[in-house]
């Protein structure tokens, strides 16, 4: 049996036993080291003849900042945290697997040209960051990256590039799934080996056409986001209401209801007599949800409901009608969220979004 192979230093202790020559193999290898500022290394494995081997590698609080020179080439500066890493490598001859699992603690990064991010995930890295963040403000990544028999022919900058993009992305999908958001990307390579940009799309709150209440879906859909927002607390929410076509016959109603209470009757049609204004403005009423007692509609003739449809539809609606609409359909899902104890000063009510289905849209930022 060969004797332990020992070799000790003021900060390094490396071992192991049954060491060969010239196929290199190792049993019980063990290294430990003691880095500035209280950072640790250590290294366990086996190496076995044929480049067979398993390790582990455990990186524990390595401050950052003092690498910020060497991030600078990538257009980066790393501002402050520290990173705790747990690799577990397999050699099987040429091929390779190494699993990583990363830990950012207090982590703070600038960008040179933060839109090239952008351009790539599809959102601002302070928004990605604050998606990544979990209660305690950690940021856990798994990032595997696997070497085979041709891997000596890839650049490694690019596999481990590519790595890290696929495990920021699932990291970052991952909650969101789960409301519905989806990504979708391009496959094309871009600098460096890296595919090209992913685009990230949520699917809006669903509201119930004319008016600002919303889907029978939305108590589901705000316990999830509710969820969300608990477990990534450096993320706030902008709500935006949109109205649509399915809003406008509703809403040219209730402009004719008004009418019709503020004594003001209904406009003077073509064609259309005392009696039959009569048995429209009473449908109309019939159909206001404000009615008390409300009353059972009479079904109109084809011809009287030919001329409620030209009354319908030759209402004018404000542009300020559809923004408070819109406001209101924001703010009904803001006290969904409230109410199950999101605090509201995450919670933004924006401008009223492009024309598409009656709907709140939801947009993530940062902060």
């Amino acid at each position: 049996m060969t004797p332990p192979v020992t070799t000790t230093a003021r900060n390094l202790f490396v071992s192991a036993r049954n060491v060969h020559f010239p196929d290199p193999s190792a049993a019980d290898i063990k290294l430990r080291a003691v880095l500035p500022k209280d950072s640790a290394l250590t290294i366990e494995g086996d190496l076995r003849p044929g480049n067979n081997g398993d390790f582990v590698v455990s990186l524990q609080k390595l401050d950052l900042p003092v690498f910020s020179p060497y991030a600078m080439a990538a257009g980066a500066s790393l501002d402050a945290g520290q990173a705790s890493v747990k690799t577990r490598i397999k050699l099987r001859g040429n091929a390779m697997q190494v699993d990583n699992d990363l830990v950012l603690r207090k982590f703070g990064v600038s960008l040179r040209d933060p839109s090239s991010f952008d351009r790539s995930f599809g959102m601002p890295i302070d928004l990605v960051l604050a998606l990544l963040r979990d209660p305690s403000g950690d940021i856990e990544l798994k990032i595997p990256v696997k070497f085979d028999e041709k891997g000596a022919q890839v650049s490694m900058g690019a596999v481990i590039a590519s790595a890290l993009r696929a495990a920021l992305v699932g990291a970052v999908t991952a909650p969101l799934k789960l409301l519905g958001a989806g990504f979708g990307g391009g496959s094309s390579s871009g600098e460096g080996g890296v595919e090209g940009p992913v685009a990230l799309g949520i699917a809006p709150a669903r509201s119930r056409p004319g008016d600002a209440e919303l889907a029978e879906d939305a108590g589901a859909r705000a316990d999830g986001l509710a969820k969300l927002l608990a477990q990534r607390p450096a993320m706030g929410l902008d709500l935006r209401g949109r109205t649509g076509a399915e809003d406008r016959p509703l809403v040219a109603e209730q402009i004719l209801i008004e009418r019709i209470k503020a004594g003001d009757g209904l406009p003077d049609l073509k064609d259309s007599g005392f009696l039959a204004r009569r048995r429209i403005s009473q449908a109309l009423l019939a159909r206001d949800k404000a009615s008390l007692p409300k009353k059972k509609a009479e079904p109109l003739s084809p011809q009287d409901q030919a001329l409620y449809e030209r009354y319908v539809a030759g209402v004018e609606i404000p542009v300020a009608r559809l923004d408070a609409l819109a406001r209101l359909r924001a703010g009904k899902l803001r006290e969904f969220l409230v109410a199950r104890k999101v605090d509201s000063k995450r919670l933004t009510i924006g401008e009223r979004e492009a024309e598409g289905e009656p709907a709140v849209v939801l947009s993530f930022r940062a902060g």
